[in-house]
């Protein structure tokens, strides 16, 4: 693998691990909890993270079976950094309506082996993706369209530090209102 990549990819697993030493910390009987039925559980943030990513691999293994896809410019460069301000910062997002709404139904134990599993698969693609891809228009964001596979990395640890946010919010949340969450 690229060395650039593998740098990005174990940030990007670092991340991940990070994230779900934060879930772990919460007793299990709390992480289907929507403080006011709107807002996502912990299991529904694991969901709808696991499933981003997956996407994005289904994508990145179609599209690279294409024929030449164009490299990416300096249009694609100014979108991503965009998206990785957008992400950084304290802004909500609305999930983009290709994504389907995360389920509040299995366990986190559950989705931690699926995300793992996403992630093996993720990084055998990026160690058979050929040194002359890296540059080029592998992915397409709903939103600000055609990155490369740098770039999609990085979209991927933003993504996932913007809602490791979310769950230290909700961590807290938790651990405020232990009473009420108990009793329902």
């Amino acid at each position: 693998m690229n060395k650039r990549l593998h740098h990005k990819f174990e940030r990007l697993e670092a991340a991940r691990k990070e994230l779900l030493k934060s879930v772990r910390l919460v007793d299990p009987a709390r992480r289907h909890y929507q403080p006011d039925g709107e807002q996502w559980s912990l299991v529904q943030i694991l969901d709808h993270l696991i499933r981003a990513e997956e996407g994005v691999l289904r994508y990145l293994q179609k599209k690279n079976q294409a024929g030449n896809p164009q490299q990416a410019g300096m249009g694609e460069a100014l979108r991503a950094l965009t998206m990785h301000l957008v992400l950084r910062s304290p802004l909500k997002l609305k999930i983009p309506s290709a994504i389907p709404p995360p389920e509040n139904t299995r366990t986190a134990a559950e989705l931690e082996q699926e995300w793992k599993q996403v992630r093996r698969e993720l990084r055998l693609f990026l160690e058979k993706l050929p040194e002359d891809r890296t540059r080029a228009k592998l992915f397409r964001h709903p939103l600000v369209g055609y990155l490369n596979i740098f770039q999609t990395l990085r979209f991927l640890e933003d993504h996932l530090r913007h809602h490791q946010r979310q769950i230290k919010r909700l961590v807290k949340y938790l651990n405020a209102h232990a009473e009420v969450v108990h009793s329902q």
